[in-house]
């Protein structure tokens, strides 16, 4: 596929997925465009790629989590998740959802960085060949590695909101 057309169809898209991996916004912008080098350079290798979206997340993740071992303080900011649980942003909001997508950021803060990648790939619609390409995971293990993690996400929403269950 052509570089423009690759650049020009997921570069919001893969902006807000480094945003949401804790990075600020020169940060998510420098990872982006490491990972748009990395894909001009394979094109000019005459390699073809066959799925751009899943190649450009892979190398995008893999940056980041450079970036996070050279700068752990950047794992104190929060995720802003408000996307992942595909909630609306719209001011007509009442304060329940504005209150259940607060709940839901500070619980999703308290899975490993691997199960928070899981679910928002997973959210973002994924399949599950291509996140187990993107995170190095068995094809066969995604799964149940998603059912694990949504419940412990569950878990701990329960633990910490259980009135809200009750």
């Amino acid at each position: 596929m052509d570089f423009d057309l690759v650049y020009k169809k997921y570069y919001s898209e893969l902006y807000s997925f480094a945003m949401k991996q804790n990075q600020v916004n020169t940060e998510a912008a420098d990872v982006l465009q490491d990972a748009f080098t990395a894909y001009y350079k394979q094109l000019k290798t005459g390699n073809p790629i066959e799925n751009p979206r899943a190649w450009l997340y892979k190398v995008l993740l893999n940056s980041i989590r450079s970036e996070y071992k050279i700068s752990k303080y950047r794992q104190q900011k929060n995720i802003e998740i408000a996307s992942f649980m595909q909630l609306s942003t719209d001011s007509g909001h009442d304060y329940h959802s504005t209150e259940r997508r607060r709940i839901v950021e500070a619980c999703i803060t308290q899975l490993t960085d691997d199960e928070r990648n899981l679910l928002l790939l997973y959210h973002k619609g994924f399949s599950y060949k291509e996140i187990s390409e993107i995170l190095k995971i068995g094809y066969t293990s995604v799964g149940t590695n998603i059912a694990r993690a949504t419940k412990k996400l569950k878990s701990i929403l329960i633990t910490q909101y259980h009135e809200l269950f009750e």
